[in-house]
């Protein structure tokens, strides 16, 4: 300065940077009501809130899991300081097709101990809610569920059943809200 003095200053700048975050997805084409996993990849230290939160687990995080019910545009708002960016995603989804091609009740089983087979399960990636009762030939109600991860193991009151052919009854909602009635024959071998 005019009086012959000088200063040195110092300061530090901190450049916070978003804009090398992307966004990963799983799979980009699902079954409504399928989970994908989304991901923002390539932001250290960022905060992040995904919409639409509704079909999110968690959208305050940098992975999560969404179930779209429709085609989907996801959006992430990545920030890290005072920096920001909006990256998107679209998940195609699939129609549910509620139909007997995907619900598989096996045609028979083999309830003798094995460890192979011996237990009838109703199995779908599609059924929400379900009701599945069997009956023997005169029409005895011997197993009712509504729970897909409840098989039934050939017994009624704690005592084998006999090999015979068996009639089940199969109501299931699927994760469209679609429903369909099933009905037919389960053989019970030993």
């Amino acid at each position: 300065n005019q009086y012959g003095c000088s200063a040195e200053l110092n300061t530090r700048v901190v450049i916070d940077d978003v804009g090398s975050a992307r966004i990963e997805a799983s799979d980009t084409l699902v079954v409504v009501g399928n989970p994908v996993e989304l991901s923002v990849e390539d932001c250290e230290d960022c905060q992040y809130q995904w919409s639409p939160a509704e079909t999110i687990d968690n959208p305050n995080s940098s992975m999560v899991i969404a179930t779209p019910l429709e085609t989907t545009e996801y959006f992430v708002t990545v920030t890290k300081g005072d920096c920001e960016t909006v990256l998107s995603i679209t998940i195609t989804t699939e129609g549910v097709l509620c139909t007997e091609e995907n619900i598989f009740v096996p045609r028979a089983f083999t309830p003798n101990g094995d460890n192979q087979n011996d237990v009838l399960f109703v199995r779908s990636e599609v059924i929400d809610e379900m009701h599945f009762i069997i009956y023997n030939r005169w029409g005895q109600e011997v197993f009712d569920t509504r729970d897909i991860n409840e098989g039934w193991d050939g017994t009624f009151r704690g005592s084998q059943l006999p090999p015979d052919v068996y009639g089940y009854y199969l109501r299931a909602r699927c994760v469209d809200d679609s429903e369909l009635t099933l009905q037919g024959n389960v053989t019970l071998l030993r």
